[in-house]
């Protein structure tokens, strides 16, 4: 794969799962053929396809907004997201991804074991949408390189009826009708 006197080379066309053996020989050709009675020898191991990485799901009124950090742009074709009212789905996705069909609403999207296929790309953040409030769901992250997939990784979040404060908006969070130690009879949080 190299012949060169560099120090470092970049090996391309491996397969995920594959465990690899990399040996390097010396030749020294300025008093004849000679090559190194001793040669290196490295294994590679875990050739895989990376997981997503810093993964947050956050909770609104009936929705979850997603948050992940993508692999190396090389290292993957597509982000899959599975979402699944109560614990991850940790079964593997197979084949290029073609059989699964996403919707960012809720139950729209390809069935997948108990849940459903909410998103394929990968772009961050994605809103989740058509959940109900008070149930928790948890969302499986898994990661696509041609046929091979992640081992995958999960976060969860339960959705719920919140106020959303506007522009404009007066929120009172206390009222003490009282208050001795500031010298005054009323005072307003």
């Amino acid at each position: 794969v190299y012949k060169g006197t560099g120090t470092s080379v970049t090996v391309t066309g491996l397969s995920s799962g594959q465990n690899y053996k990399i040996m390097a020989y010396v030749y020294k050709n300025n008093t004849g053929s000679i090559w190194s009675a001793v040669t290196p020898t490295a294994t590679i191991t875990g050739l895989g396809t990376a997981n997503v990485t810093n993964v947050n799901a956050l909770a609104g009124n009936a929705e979850v907004q997603l948050h992940w950090t993508n692999p190396g742009a090389t290292c993957f074709n597509e982000v899959m997201i599975v979402a699944n009212a109560g614990a991850a789905i940790t079964t593997v996705p197979t084949g290029d991804g073609s059989a699964y069909t996403a919707n960012l609403a809720f139950g729209s999207g390809s069935a997948y074991g108990t849940g459903y296929v909410v998103y394929k790309g990968s772009y961050s953040p994605q809103t989740v949408t058509a959940l109900t409030n008070g149930t928790s769901y948890c969302f499986s992250f898994f990661t696509r390189n041609g046929t091979t997939w992640s081992s995958g990784t999960s976060a969860c979040a339960t959705p719920a009826n919140v106020t959303k404060l506007l522009p404009g908006d007066l929120a009172i969070i206390a009222v003490n009708t009282q208050c001795l130690s500031s010298g005054s009879d009323d005072e307003i949080c």
